[in-house]
């Protein structure tokens, strides 16, 4: 696990791609760099957004970015303080808006969020990997079906409370 702490300015977003692609090639997974770079922008964008925007009132709080390996999957995780659950909004290709969340279900294996609790939540991606290979898995066939659905909204997401507590993982 790698994690770095977010001070909630919009420096998160280049920084965390920094942190994304030295910590991806220091783990010899070179060749996920764009899926987890792009995934994980968008989930430090939507912090960024959702909790520390002028109007929140999160602002001079911190927020944290994880990225656990997993023998088959990488797992991005931003744990930030704002209590209030991602919305999925509708999939407009040209919105100038709204379209992280889309972009992160169709990188992804699956995405998911934390309870949210008065300390905040974790948003988190799974990006999946083949271990081992270094090999890029877009497009490929594994067993049990393609690496992602090619429907928008189809990827398995998880409810609330469901699927792995990434806040403890990170204990905070």
């Amino acid at each position: 696990m790698s994690a770095l702490r977010l001070d909630g300015t919009a420096q998160n977003i280049p920084a965390s791609r920094r942190f994304v692609r030295a910590t991806l090639r220091t783990w010899d997974l070179g060749a996920y760099l764009d899926d987890a770079e792009i995934v994980t922008t968008e989930l430090v964008a939507n912090a960024h957004q959702h909790a520390f925007g002028a109007s929140h009132p999160y602002a001079g709080q911190h927020a944290w970015l994880a990225l656990i390996r997993k023998a088959n999957a990488l797992l991005c995780a931003v744990a930030d303080p704002s209590p209030r659950a991602p919305v999925v909004g509708p999939d407009d290709p040209l919105a100038e808006q709204g379209r992280g969340l889309h972009i992160i279900t169709r990188l992804s294996e699956s995405w998911g969020w934390s309870h949210p609790t008065s300390s905040g939540k974790t948003v988190w991606a799974r990006v999946p990997t083949i271990a081992g290979t270094g090999g890029h898995t877009t497009g490929v066939s594994r067993a049990g079906g393609d690496r992602a659905p090619a429907t928008p909204g189809s990827a398995r997401r998880h409810r609330p409370g469901a699927g792995p507590n990434t806040r403890a993982l990170l204990g905070v």
